[in-house]
């Protein structure tokens, strides 16, 4: 129903038996390029962009593998101002953030737990070890923004239920996921942002056209002339 067996299947083969904890399977779950879809008010005119969101896949070098959250740049530095069309204005984002699952410890039943909680919360609830976002409001004029420190915080990535704005939001994203991204400070203070996962492309797989090593995933097959803003 969610990707389950195909999760399950792809940690099974990048994992030594018996070398599997929560915190691998939720961390493989989670990884991928991400895109909420906003509107920038560029020369007078209203131009739809994304901002982009990469989990990057978890550092296997590590006793307990973290995976980072990268939040790119807008890139619309004489965007006078820039907004969702569910909600109000919103900032330039940029920064990263570590996460990992707080369920580290290897266990027998580490696969058994990631499909009850999978469809208990539709998804998964992570400590943000640490990391800082800089919320720069758009507009030539505005002041520089202090970072927001997100030590001890947690973020949610939950798949969206039938029926909710943030779905009607990114109806124009083909997306194999649909989630809610939920920041949340450790004083409580909370950001979240409705994305669409990327379509993957198969390992090995090229871009029509293209020349050497696999491109990253794109968001799909984007309508022409829309989100052409930020488009990659």
């Amino acid at each position: 129903m969610f990707g389950i067996s195909l999760v399950l299947g792809g940690m099974a083969a990048a994992q030594p038996a018996g070398d599997v904890s929560l915190n691998h399977l939720v961390l493989g779950w989670i990884q991928g390029n991400y895109a909420t879809p906003l509107v920038c008010k560029i020369d007078g005119a209203s131009r739809r962009g994304l901002r982009r969101i990469l989990i990057a896949p978890p550092d296997e070098k590590m006793k307990t593998p973290e995976s980072v959250v990268r939040f790119n740049d807008l890139e619309a530095e004489t965007a006078t101002r820039c907004f969702t069309e569910i909600g109000g204005d919103t900032p330039n984002i940029t920064g990263e953030l570590v996460v990992r699952h707080p369920v580290t410890k290897l266990r027998e039943t580490a696969r058994r737990d990631f499909k009850l909680e999978l469809r208990r919360k539709r998804g998964f609830d992570l400590d943000i070890v640490r990391g800082e976002l800089v919320m720069q409001t758009v507009g030539s004029d505005a002041a520089p923004t202090e970072p927001v420190d997100f030590r001890g915080g947690k973020l949610g990535i939950h798949i969206l239920r039938s029926g909710a704005d943030g779905l009607r939001l990114l109806q124009d994203l083909p997306s194999p996921r649909k989630v809610r991204l939920e920041f949340v400070t450790r004083s409580g203070d909370t950001y979240s942002f409705a994305a669409a996962l990327s379509k993957p492309i198969a390992r090995g797989q090229k871009r029509e056209g293209s020349a050497g090593p696999p491109a990253e995933p794109s968001i799909g097959q984007i309508p022409e002339g829309v989100y052409a803003l930020y488009r990659r």
